[in-house]
Order: structure tokens, then C-alpha cells, then sequence
């Protein structure tokens, strides 16, 4: 075996040989192009379920909005950038009430064989540009090949300690030098205060994160990525989380659990969140009160979209693999005679 390129596109060449008893030798040679695997191929990846479910009153009607577009074209445009390629996937994708809980997915949904198709509720829809009118559910966009394996994440190393301090505001980073910090116990983020990334900036958290106030990343610089090991929350009717320039790369939450329905992702508030989100062991609330809206990808446990909501995927994050990746096959080919490299044993 002989590896090239071992960081960017690694590429595999291996040989098998067979010496006959005649002394002819037979040779076969592979080539296997790799490439980085992004976690957030689909726009929402549920490895348990993604589900449609009322608000607070059991018989209002809601409604799940899901598209995509592609941010480095710019900002998300109902008619300037909006795409067809708003995708769930999970071994179920259903309503709770079909009756009065609807998904409009301007995209494709995928579940498993085990399951029955996707179902967006009775009024609900799942189509793309060119399906006919009057079909609510296009079969071209339905699948039923399904798969799921998501690593667990680990928190990255040579974090300085830091204590959050209460301070109404707290800014950290200073261009785009990488500051790393660990903050044992949880971050809490109270009514009032506000926190500002205006840096290259990782945070590990061995707790909670709780944003009662504002988390806030700054152009042109900012960039944020948090490990949180247990419940990440924003509050309902909050700021939130605000990621000034509105490209969702640059704010990245990865949940470090280690056992399925380890805690509670939430994501509430009143900002539109721009940023991905990689729980495998969570199960995700999206939750819109007064207004909010996510823009960005997710991976989560058990996805529930709570009342009416809108979702944007970044189709751009097809691209992101993050600080270290994992691979994929790109290409795979048996290679000619004259093709062949020279191994040595």
C-alpha cells in the first residue's frame, strides 16, 4: 500500500500479487481517491427520527418550511438564492397529527426500509422546482436508503482555563489567531449580558449551555466553535445567538456525549441563527415564538419542529469537514498495466 497527499485528498494505491508455480506473476492494482466527509451533507440528519408536532395548543396548525440556498452566493433570497435541496433524512420523518401539523419541504426527505415513506402531514408537501402542481408528495424526491453513523465528538486539546465572568459584557478574541478556553461547569449567559467572539475562537464546555442574553460573533473576524457536553439552550423570546456575518461556517456547535438522549438541544429566541449544529446524541427542539429562524445544518438524535418554524439549508456546508476530518471514497478505479505504480514489499 502507498499513500499520497495524507492532508488535503488522500489517495490509496494498493497491489495484490500471486506468484504461480510456472514463475508468471500476477498483479492488480487499485487507486482510491479520498476526499473530507462534511457532517452536514443533508440540511437535517436525525439518526432517530425527525417529526412534525404542535406548539402550545393541540389543535393549532403549524407549519414547517424547509429550503436551501447557498451562502457563498450570498444571504438566503426567496427569489434571488433559494434552492430545491432543503433535504431531511432519518429513519422516520412523520407527523405527529397529520391533521394540523404540516412540513413544506421544497426539497427531498429519505428514511429507511424499516419505515413507511415520509409523511409531511395532510396538508403538508415535499416537491421541487419541477414537480407537477397539485403533487404534494413527489415520489422523485422521496427515498428509502437511509443509513446513519455518526462519530462521537472529542473536545479539542490545549485549552487555557477560563472562568465566565459576570460582567454585563464580555468580548473574547482578538483577529484570527486561534484562542482556545475550557470552561468547567457551564456557561450561563444571563438576561442582559452579553458575550462577543470577535476572534478565532473555540470554547470547551463540561456543562450547559444556557443563552438567557446574547452570544454574539463580530465581523470580520469572528468565528466561534463550542463543544458542549450536555444541554445547549437558547431562551425562548431572547436575542440568542447572533453571527453578524450571516454565514453559517463560522459558528459551529459540536456536542461532545458519549450515550443517546444524553440532553436537550433547544434553540429558541428571537434572532435568526446562522450556524451548524452537530448533536448525534441529542434530541433538538426547534421552537419559533415571536420570530427566529435557522439558517445553516443539524444533526441531532430526535428532531422536532414545534409549531411553525423555518429552516434554511447552507449548501455550502457540503464542503465543511472541519479542523480534523474524516474521509470518504471520491473515486475508485482498477488501474491498467501501464497505469500502475511501483510498490515495493
Amino acid at each position: 500500500v502507498k499513500i499520497e497527499d495524507t492532508v488535503i485528498n488522500p489517495v490509496i494505491f494498493s497491489e495484490a500479487r500471486i506468484d504461480l508455480v510456472s514463475g508468471e506473476q500476477l498483479r492488480e492494482q487499485i487507486r482510491v481517491v479520498l476526499k473530507p466527509r462534511s457532517f452536514f451533507g443533508n440540511g437535517i440528519t436525525a439518526t432517530s427520527y425527525i417529526r412534525f408536532r404542535r406548539a402550545s395548543s393541540y389543535t393549532q396548525v403549524t407549519y414547517a418550511n424547509v429550503d436551501s440556498y447557498d451562502s457563498s452566493l450570498g444571504a438566503y433570497h426567496l427569489f434571488m438564492n433559494r434552492n430545491d435541496n432543503g433535504s431531511l433524512a432519518s429513519t422516520k420523518v412523520y407527523s405527529s397529527r397529520p391533521n394540523y401539523n404540516h412540513g413544506v419541504v421544497f426539497g427531498y426527505a429519505a428514511t429507511d426500509t424499516n419505515n413507511f415513506p415520509p409523511s409531511a402531514g395532510n396538508n403538508g408537501k415535499i416537491y421541487g422546482d419541477y414537480t407537477s402542481p397539485g403533487v404534494y408528495v413527489d415520489p422523485a424526491r422521496i427515498s428509502a436508503d437511509f443509513k446513519s453513523a455518526f462519530p462521537d465528538m472529542t473536545p479539542i486539546t490545549g485549552t487555557t482555563p477560563y472562568v465566565f465572568p459576570g460582567d454585563t459584557l464580555v468580548e473574547l478574541g482578538a483577529g484570527p489567531a486561534l484562542e482556545k478556553y475550557k470552561i468547567t461547569g457551564d456557561l450561563y449567559i444571563e438576561s442582559g449580558q452579553t458575550l462577543r467572539i470577535n476572534g478565532n475562537v473555540v470554547l470547551v464546555v463540561t456543562d450547559d449551555v444556557i443563552i438567557y442574553g446574547l452570544l454574539e460573533v463580530t465581523e470580520p473576524n469572528g468565528r466561534l466553535v463550542i463543544y458542549v457536553k450536555d444541554d445547549f439552550y437558547i431562551r425562548r423570546n431572547k436575542p440568542g445567538l447572533v453571527n453578524k456575518s450571516k454565514i453559517p461556517e463560522r459558528v459551529i456547535i459540536y456536542s461532545t456525549a458519549t450515550y443517546n438522549g444524553a440532553g436537550t438541544f433547544t434553540l429558541e429566541g428571537n434572532a435568526d441563527i446562522y450556524a451548524a449544529f452537530y448533536a448525534p446524541r441529542m434530541n433538538v427542539n426547534l421552537r419559533k415564538r415571536n420570530a427566529g429562524k435557522l439558517y445553516g445544518a443539524l444533526v441531532g438524535r430526535r428532531v422536532t419542529f414545534r409549531g411553525n418554524y423555518d429552516f434554511h439549508y447552507d449548501e455550502d456546508l457540503k464542503k465543511f469537514a472541519g479542523d480534523s476530518p474524516t474521509y470518504m471514497v471520491d473515486d475508485y478505479q482498477t488501474l491498467k498495466p501501464f497505469e500502475m505504480v511501483t510498490l515495493t514489499l
